[in-house]
């Protein structure tokens, strides 16, 4: 289902699908880099659908931000308000039935993985599972410390500045239900790599799995398993 929901005075877009009986909900997060069609983006939330997850694609950027018909056109928005529009769609989906009280997670990849890590902060009572990917966000951020959420950072071996980072943030995260940082052998741009995708999904899924309710395997899930395990 196409939406179009009020966020920081402009109005964004998104794809909401939820499987019958959705047992929980994750925000797909867009940045101006990738809509919410990107292949690598369709493939993680088609994986976390398996499993009975729903998701709500959504882009950070307004259709008029992105043809720059807005008085004032951002490339690339502030931290701050892709936060302040994500925690909007939050918001949103809980005055929305079936997702009022389906538990809700996040998941973003790169400016928009940061975005999630403080927005989760900002709603520790409505995010309970966040997986964020080639993070950057600054180790300092008193924000962190205020989330509850279930916390994976992802990130790949090759990329010591965000290992770096992302090590200093998981002890921010002291408040969090689960912290971990997993690191991707082999891997810079862990998207370019033979199998990364797959691996992403994996990892995701488990990770909702986890932390959002307690999801079946798939005999779908269980191939892509296979696939990373090569």
């Amino acid at each position: 289902m196409e939406v179009t929901i009020p966020a920081d005075g402009v109005h964004l877009e998104g794809t909401l699908i939820l499987p019958p009986e959705a047992l929980a909900i994750v925000v797909v997060l867009h940045d101006t880099e990738s809509g919410r069609n990107h292949p690598r983006n369709q493939f993680v939330a088609d994986v976390l659908r398996s499993t009975g997850i729903g998701t709500f694609a959504l882009d950070l950027v307004s259709r008029a931000e992105e043809e720059g018909t807005t008085r004032s056109p951002l490339p690339r928005l502030a931290q701050e308000r892709t936060t302040e529009r994500t925690v909007a769609a939050v918001d949103w989906l809980g005055h929305i039935d079936p997702a009022r009280d389906t538990p809700v997670g996040l998941f973003g990849v790169g400016p928009a993985a940061t975005t999630a890590l403080k927005a989760a902060a900002m709603r520790p009572d409505r995010v309970a599972a966040v997986v964020s990917t080639e993070a950057r966000p600054e180790p300092a951020d008193s924000s962190l410390g205020k989330g509850t959420a279930a916390t994976l950072l992802v990130v790949g071996d090759q990329d010591e500045e965000a290992i770096r980072r992302s090590r200093q943030v998981v002890v921010r995260l002291a408040r969090a239900r689960a912290r971990k940082l997993q690191v991707v052998p082999g891997a810079n741009d862990l998207f370019e790599r033979p199998g990364a995708l797959e691996h992403l999904g994996v990892v995701a899924r488990h990770w909702f799995r986890d932390y959002l309710g307690s999801l079946e395997e798939t005999s779908w899930s269980s191939t892509v398993h296979r696939l990373v395990s090569r």
